[in-house]
């Protein structure tokens, strides 16, 4: 089977050779074939100014006249814009997106992402869309970009319209910026309450909180069902998030009794809660859960504890980076990094000999943040403790280069006559 003539031309187009790439795109200039688009939307970044400027004319010419032309170039010519010397393509391809239906609807069914994000970014072609074209976005489209940005429009055109209930519902099926939008629509127009206790249990916190704000409008208590939910035992991890920030302090007792609970998801709902109803006790509750069989308790206590890493025991946490689990340990030393330079330079070398690759990288990736930003001020610690991360530098010094184990004994004195008493 014979290429279409038009390949040999884009071909010759990419020629190393500047004249080569002038007569090809000469060719281009008069093919018919919506392919050549592609190819001379390439040579609009052209290194060499003549060849640019020849293409940047040929399609400013032709992308107004010839549709075939302009959707199969617009992918291209989108994601090339920051590239072609304010060529004036991009800004084409999108008016007449804007003012050519079929044109519009080709490019919103692109299979580029980014030519959908694009082309709906811009307010003449969202407005030129009619609502039942935004609601089909906003429901089918995989990317949540798109599906919210034409959601959220398509709100704004229902606007407070009495006899918009249905298009309101439909959005509903949206992604989570678009509820949220949906909701706060509803809320201004005073109806929704069924549709707001229906959502106070979104998994998404904004949609949530959008929620409690039309129950509210609608005379209800987003707090009253939290409770009866955990009372019942149903939902109880959502239940827990929403009484520590919206709740009262007769509520704390229960969401700290959660603490104890044999279901993973609801401690870890529990340790995040700690922050907004136990502040000062944020340590003294948080610091046990970094022993907790399930990985995502440990993680939520770990990244609560962080700013607080200082006021830990730091005998307890040393412990911990022995201990079984490599959840476990991963947490310790992100918690050690946070405290002394010889604490964290010593908690990465141990961590470089772990087996589990990223444990492995995170320590190799903050050696060398700490070399670049800290390593000229860090305090350097006692002979002992440089004696001790000598050691341990002898150990894995094999995971780092050369010049990052000099540098390393430099900064942190682990030189020989650093180390002589």
């Amino acid at each position: 089977m014979l290429a279409p003539p038009v390949l040999a031309s884009g071909i010759a187009s990419m020629d190393r050779d500047g004249r080569v790439r002038e007569a090809a795109v000469r060719q281009l200039a008069a093919e018919t074939d919506s392919l050549a688009g592609p190819f001379l939307i390439l040579r609009t970044t052209d290194w060499v100014a003549p060849v640019a400027a020849l293409a940047v004319s040929i399609l400013s010419e032709r992308l107004g006249k010839e549709r075939p032309l302009l959707i199969s170039s617009a992918p291209l010519a989108l994601a090339l814009s920051h590239r072609q010397r304010r060529s004036g393509v991009e800004r084409i391809v999108l008016e007449r997106a804007a003012v050519d239906a079929e044109v519009r609807a080709a490019l919103l069914a692109s299979s580029d992402r980014q030519t959908r994000r694009r082309v709906l970014s811009e307010e003449p072609v969202r407005a030129a869309l009619t609502l039942d074209e935004l609601t089909m976005l906003a429901r089918s489209d995989p990317d949540t970009v798109v599906a919210s940005t034409a959601g959220i429009e398509a709100v704004r055109k229902i606007g407070t319209a009495r006899a918009a209930g249905e298009p309101l519902a439909l959005l509903l099926a949206g992604p989570a910026p678009v509820r949220r939008v949906v909701l706060d629509a509803l809320a201004e127009r005073g109806e929704g309450g069924e549709v707001a206790e229906r959502h106070l249990f979104a998994r998404s916190p904004t949609v949530r909180a959008a929620a409690q704000r039309l129950h509210r409008r609608t005379g209800g208590d987003p707090v009253v069902v939290y409770r009866a939910a955990l009372a019942r035992g149903e939902r109880v991890p959502i239940a827990i998030a929403e009484l520590a920030t919206a709740g009262q302090g007769t509520d704390h007792d229960a969401i700290l009794g959660a603490l104890r609970s044999a279901d993973a998801t609801t401690r870890r709902a529990a340790v995040g809660a700690v922050r907004w109803i136990a502040r000062e006790r944020l340590c003294e509750l948080l610091a046990p859960f970094l022993w907790d069989a399930s990985p995502s308790v440990t993680r939520e206590a770990e990244r609560h504890l962080r700013a607080r890493a200082s006021d830990l025991d730091g005998a307890r946490i040393w412990e911990l980076a022995a201990a079984q689990h490599e959840h476990q340990r991963h947490a310790a030393y992100r918690l050690l990094r946070r405290r002394t330079a010889p604490e964290r330079i010593e908690a990465d070398l141990i961590a470089l000999a772990e087996e589990g690759e990223r444990i492995r990288q995170d320590a190799l990736d903050d050696l060398r943040s700490w070399l670049r930003r800290k390593s000229a001020s860090a305090p350097r610690g006692d002979l002992a403790t440089r004696r001790r991360l000598s050691r341990r530098l002898a150990a894995t010094e094999d995971r780092l280069r050369d010049k990052e184990v000099e540098e390393l004994r430099f900064h942190a004195a682990l030189r020989p006559e650093d180390l002589e008493s």
